[in-house]
């Protein structure tokens, strides 16, 4: 039990030290957009970063929400794999801006959804594991 709320406990923060970059990537990048290398690569850390959390927690807690997370990382992968060439072709046969503003949507709108609806999960998680009444028998 020690090792799981350790486990929770540093994994909270390393995912919220890495969520820290990705908000002042974005804000460096709506700043100057020159900076969208730096936004990319920080969104790429937090889904590894939280990618590995699901893995490793889904095996030591036999977590099934863990379990769909990584279903939900593979299914947006495998969509970005098939999407980007679409929406490249679609940006240089009609206006650039739409397809420019989807393609912007789903780069960083679905990554956001998935990495908030994990750190929540992580968070929840942690208090729970903390907070659990122990009684004497436990000790």
């Amino acid at each position: 039990m020690k090792g799981i709320r350790f486990a929770l406990k540093l994994d909270t923060f390393i995912q919220g030290v890495v969520m820290l970059f990705v908000i002042a990537g974005l804000i460096a990048c709506i700043i100057n957009i020159d900076h969208f290398g730096l936004a990319w690569k920080s969104f790429l850390a937090l889904g590894s970063v939280q990618v590995l959390s699901a893995i490793g927690m889904g095996l030591a807690r036999h977590d099934v929400k863990r379990g769909a997370h990584l279903w939900y990382s593979l299914a947006y992968f495998i969509g970005f794999i098939i999407l980007t060439p679409i929406l490249a072709g679609l940006g240089e046969l009609i206006n650039y801006t739409p397809t420019l503003i989807l393609g912007g949507l789903y780069v960083f709108g679905i990554p956001a959804f998935l990495a908030i609806r994990y750190f929540k999960m992580t968070v929840r998680d942690m208090i729970a594991v903390n907070t659990v009444r122990r009684s004497f028998w436990d000790l």
